[in-house]
């Protein structure tokens, strides 16, 4: 009976199938006689890395073995990338350094650190060869970048192609060979041409592919073997701070902050900044400037969870670092070294989520922006230009303070915003006007100086520096920050207004009449096509508090009437309205809600529902409005003399 065919025998008949197969297979392996396969029965950890296909396997195929349609269709492409690569237009930033359109990634384009005028860079650009003239197996690498779009398949894809080039150059032999992640197959065939030492440039790629990619830990080890691979293929060559950086940023994307300063003091020591200005070698000895310092502080927000402070420190430094940087070499034409916005932004925010009191917090963040104000004042570079979202930082610091205990930050944010003004004044430039946001943050500082000796000074600073906003034509974005300012400003005045209105007349004149100012402009808002702001509850009900510290007399009574029934009229009494109401005119409070303010304050009676009706502000100036001040009824009180 044959035992191949019997139903009986069947399992142990695939058995011996089994064994054939693998016999044969180890048959082919031998007769390809590579250099890089050893001689002897493979160990443990080589059989099954060759075993388990989906894992990291040491299984290569020699480039005998391949067909030739294979190297046929591998000679196209490399032709295919050659004729493209020449295609690429070169142009020059005005910062000095060169960018190659689609013909270089993106890490190519600061290894240049030399800015050069328009005629020489032409002749310099076309001595620039291409990635594939002297070095196909970076321009090989190079296409994969082109080809495949996963970083983190890439980062493997071209890691497994430079070991496999090590072990056909070096001929690497048993546990020497690398493991690879993907093996090769059909689609995936590898390099096929004549093996070549890899030079720097191709490590310089590798490692930069796994410093884009998303591998967290697993990324900063494998960047870190491809650069001890370096070192133990090439003892006598010197570190790149490509490579460098590009172990680095790997670590910043696992959010180690340790690895990630231990290999940033490692680059410090390669390549030190204290290069003396006067000495010939300032422009041959590389820099630590924006490729490396910019992703540092931009990664460093992913880890302030941990190690704030030390964040905030070593952001601040790197900043310090690059201008120094850029000043040193500013003669030498070498390159770009100054932070841009995004780097002075990522730092504010770094300063602004560490451990730090909101002080020192404040004060880190001022300096920054006057470093990035004076960078742009004397270079003029466009990159380093000051924003609205670097500006504001420095104002929401300051409005983060304890106050009136930090009263110096408001002297800080005032010196800069007249700075600021004079700036704008004098260059007409848009870039230094002030933004809304800041002088918003200004308003609610003011607001909260109630408890300071002189009050009086706040509530005038307030109202002038509305009228600086229309100087410099700067209105609020919102609605809803029109009426937060507006409010603001009769807030500071009627909390520096006295309590008892005959110990001093004349402050409870002046700060009523900010008020009565302050409450004008809020109404002939809605005239106004850009910017209309439309009164709420808290408008009315500041405006009848400031009421309750004036005298009594038919100014008070007069004034708290027309207010409370323009209050009514758009709908927006509210019990702090009638509260305050209760204490400015507390006939008409009894008359017009009916009840004594004892039997209000226990909750006798409610709101009748017309009165709460969010009914929106009337368009234009409602001619009450403009008899509301003091001229009507005391001609010692003078009319304010500005209306918006």
């Amino acid at each position: 009976m044959n035992i191949h065919t019997s139903n009986h025998f069947w399992p142990f008949s695939g058995l011996v199938l089994l064994a054939e197969l693998v016999l044969a297979l180890q048959t082919t392996v031998i007769a390809f006689n590579a250099p890089f396969l050893s001689s002897d029965f493979p160990s443990t950890r080589s059989f099954l890395s060759q075993s388990a296909f989906p894992l990291y396997t040491s299984l290569t195929i020699p480039p005998e073995s391949r067909s030739s349609e294979f190297n046929k269709d591998n000679d196209d492409v490399s032709k295919m990338m050659k004729k493209k690569e020449k295609n690429h237009d070169i142009t020059i930033e005005k910062f000095g350094r060169h960018h190659q359109h689609d013909g270089e990634d993106e890490e190519d384009n600061y290894n240049i650190s030399e800015p050069v005028s328009e005629s020489v860079t032409s002749n310099k650009s076309s001595q620039r060869r291409s990635p594939g003239k002297k070095d196909p197996f970076y321009a090989y690498l190079y296409g994969m970048t082109r080809q495949i779009y996963n970083s983190n398949v890439l980062a493997n894809r071209v890691d497994d192609e430079l070991k496999r080039m090590e072990t056909r150059f070096f001929n690497l032999l048993g546990d020497d060979i690398p493991l690879v992640r993907y093996p090769l197959s059909i689609d995936s065939r590898g390099y096929n041409k004549k093996p070549c030492r890899p030079s720097l440039q191709v490590y310089e790629l590798v490692a930069s592919a796994y410093g884009r990619a998303r591998l967290r830990k697993e990324g900063g080890w494998l960047a870190e073997d491809v650069l001890n691979r370096f070192q133990l293929h090439n003892p006598e060559a010197k570190l790149s701070m490509k490579l460098l950086g590009a172990v680095m940023k790997a670590w910043i994307g696992a959010r180690d902050f340790e690895k990630t300063e231990y290999w940033l003091r490692r680059m410090e020591e390669l390549f030190p900044n204290n290069v003396d200005e006067s000495s010939n070698d300032v422009g041959s000895v590389p820099l630590l400037g924006y490729q490396i310092y910019h992703p540092l502080v931009v990664g460093l927000q992913t880890m302030r969870a941990k190690k704030s402070m030390k964040i905030a420190d070593l952001s601040r430094r790197a900043i310090e670092t690059m201008r120094a940087n850029h000043e040193s070499t500013l003669e030498k034409n070498c390159g770009r070294y100054l932070p841009s916005n995004f780097t002075y932004i990522a730092a504010m925010e770094n300063i602004k989520h560490s451990g730090y009191s909101r002080v020192e917090q404040f004060d880190r963040i001022e300096t920054l922006f006057r470093y990035q104000l004076e960078d742009y004042q004397r270079y003029g570079q466009s990159f380093s230009k000051p924003t609205a979202d670097s500006g504001k930082l420095v104002f929401v610091a300051a409005g983060r303070c304890d106050f009136p205990k930090d009263y110096f930050a408001i002297e800080k944010c005032e010196l800069l915003l007249e700075d600021l003004h004079n700036l704008y004044r004098e260059t007409g430039n848009p870039d230094f006007r002030p933004v809304p946001r800041m002088y918003e943050r200004m308003m609610s500082m003011y607001a909260r100086m109630n408890r300071r000796k002189n009050p009086l000074s706040f509530a005038n600073r307030t109202l002038s520096l509305l009228r600086t906003m229309e100087e410099m034509e700067v209105e609020f974005e919102k609605s809803f920050t029109n009426k937060a300012a507006l409010n603001r400003v009769m807030q500071t005045a009627e909390n520096c207004m006295p309590s008892d209105p005959t110990e001093n007349p004349i402050k409870t004149r002046d700060m009523f009449q900010i008020c009565v100012d302050a409450f004008k402009l809020f109404h002939e808002a809605g005239n106004d096509k850009r910017t209309l702001a439309e009164p709420n509850a808290s408008t009315y009900q500041i405006f009848l508090r400031a009421c309750s510290h004036l005298p009594g007399g038919d100014t008070r009574s007069n004034l708290s009437t027309k207010a409370f029934n323009l209050c009514r009229k758009n709908g927006m009494v509210s019990l702090g309205v009638c509260r305050e109401l209760y204490a400015a005119n507390p006939e008409l409070a009894e008359k017009e809600i009916g009840v004594t303010m004892e039997e209000f304050a226990e909750g006798a009676t409610k709101i009748p529902v017309d009165w709460t009706k969010s009914f929106k502000a009337q368009s234009g100036v409602d001619p009450e409005i403009l008899d509301m001040g003091f001229h009507n009824h005391n001609e010692a009180w003078p009319k304010s003399d500005y209306v918006r």
